[in-house]
């Protein structure tokens, strides 16, 4: 699939195109993919077969500004619980990650970087 590309490829711009992107697995079989690669999801409507997966989404600041961000979404019994989170500042062409879900259950860490 022409479409996939590794997840530190992955722009603002693709998830506008494509909000939902899956983990390539199915194409590893090509020597260029590995376990790292996504794709864009055949829907846009986020299911718990698509858990782990990274989604578009809004960061509301405080103070009123808004940025586009990428975050890995999952599904766990009636809650979503995101993993981590990636916005984006236009004004400087700027990736910034924010947080990383540590694997420790709901009484996980958060780092702030």
């Amino acid at each position: 699939m022409n479409n996939c590309k590794p997840i530190d490829k992955l722009t603002i711009e693709d998830l506008k195109q494509n909000p939902i992107w899956e983990w390539a697995i199915d194409e590893e079989e090509n020597e260029e993919h590995d376990e790292t690669w996504v794709k864009p999801a055949a829907t846009t409507n986020f299911t718990e077969e698509l858990n782990g997966s990274i989604v578009l989404g809004e960061l509301f600041l405080h103070n009123g500004e808004k940025f586009p961000m990428m975050c890995e979404i999952d599904i766990e019994g009636d809650e979503a619980v995101i993993r981590s989170v990636v916005y984006y500042k236009e004004a400087k062409n700027e990736y910034i990650a924010i947080a990383r879900y540590c694997e420790n259950g709901r009484n996980a860490v958060i780092d702030y970087y």
